[in-house]
Order: C-alpha cells, then structure tokens, then sequence
C-alpha cells in the first residue's frame, strides 16, 4: 500500500524521500485525437491510489511527432498529491509532492517536496474513480492524461 510521507523543504533534488508511492508498473502511450478537445468540468477529487491509463493528444489536424510512453502512479490525501513517475518507463522514478488547490475547472499544484516553489495549472474534470487533467488548462488543442483510481 502506498502511503504519503512527510518531506523536508532541505530537500533539492528529485528523489525517494518525497514520497514512498509504490513504483509504477503501466505503460501509457500518446494518442493523438483530431478534433476539439472536451471541456473541463471541475468536480471533487476522491482520496485514493490512481494509475494513468490514457494520455491523448488533441489536435487540429495529423501530426507526424511521437512522444515516450510514460508510467505514473498517484496517491490523493486531502490537499496534497503525491506522484511516482517515469518517462519512458524505464527511466528513474520521478518523485514529488505537490499540494492542490482548486478554482471551478482549474487544479494548480504547487510543489512542496522538493521544495522548489514551482507552480503547475491543469484543467480537470474528476468523478469517483477518475481523474482528467488537461494542459492547457482551456482551449480546443491540448493534452489529456487520464488517471483511474485504483485502490484507497
């Protein structure tokens, strides 16, 4: 089981004292998707284990670009948010911890371990046991990663 662990604002890199989320074990390619993206609508985040399961590319027209798969697994505790995640998937696991706030459709994540003071703006829509983030946050072009929950 995945459990969240305190981190010290010393720490300056990337690495397992951010968080002892289980090791990620999905493989999620890029799709890419002509036409409108759909809109984020916003909802309530769930506590809980999360995998990603999709990553789509919204796009207006073919594109001829690819992008490595990635493999990314999440545990939501309240405000914070804590992420393992590789890409490619056989690349070091990426670590962090990131607290969320909410605005309508709008998810920023500040980062608090490691603590850099970074700032990330998503769009997201949220049910029972998934998660959409999307970037841009508005706009017809864009991605959308797709998390699923996946246990508490």
């Amino acid at each position: 089981m995945a459990l969240l662990v305190g981190c010290s604002s010393k720490v300056e890199s990337v690495d397992d004292s951010c968080n002892a989320v289980a090791e990620p074990t999905n493989r999620v390619p890029m799709r890419v998707v002509i036409g409108d993206r759909p809109a984020a609508t916003g909802g309530t985040v769930v506590d809980g284990t999360y995998e990603s399961v999709d990553r789509i590319d919204y796009e207006p027209k073919p594109v001829s670009w690819t992008t490595p798969d990635t493999s990314d697994r999440f545990v939501v505790r309240g405000d914070l948010i804590s992420t393992a995640a590789r890409e490619p998937p056989d690349a070091p696991t990426d670590r962090r911890t990131f607290r969320m706030t909410f605005s309508g459709t709008t998810l920023l994540y500040r980062v608090v371990c490691p603590a850099d003071g970074s700032e990330i703006e998503f769009g997201y829509t949220a049910t029972r046991d998934e998660i959409r983030f999307y970037k841009p946050p508005t706009g017809p072009t864009g991605y959308v990663f797709v998390l699923k929950r996946v246990g508490p």
